[in-house]
C-alpha cells in the first residue's frame, strides 16, 4: 500500500525552496518529468510483453 506521507516528503525534498538551498538541489522541470514518464512507460510495456510471452 502506498504511504502518502512518503510521497509528500519526497515532494518536499524536490520542490521546497529552503530544502533545495540546504541540500543544493533543484526542482525537476516538466520536460524532465515527461522523459521520466516515457522511459518508465516504455519499460513497463516491454516487461509486460515479456511476461506475456514467457507465460504462453
Amino acid at each position: 500500500m502506498l504511504r502518502w506521507s512518503k510521497v509528500v516528503v519526497q515532494l518536499l525534498f524536490t520542490y521546497a525552496l529552503i530544502i533545495n538551498r540546504f541540500l543544493h538541489t533543484a526542482p525537476i522541470e516538466a520536460s524532465a518529468w515527461r522523459r521520466i514518464f516515457c522511459v518508465a512507460l516504455t519499460a513497463l510495456v516491454v516487461v509486460e510483453i515479456e511476461k506475456k510471452f514467457r507465460s504462453s
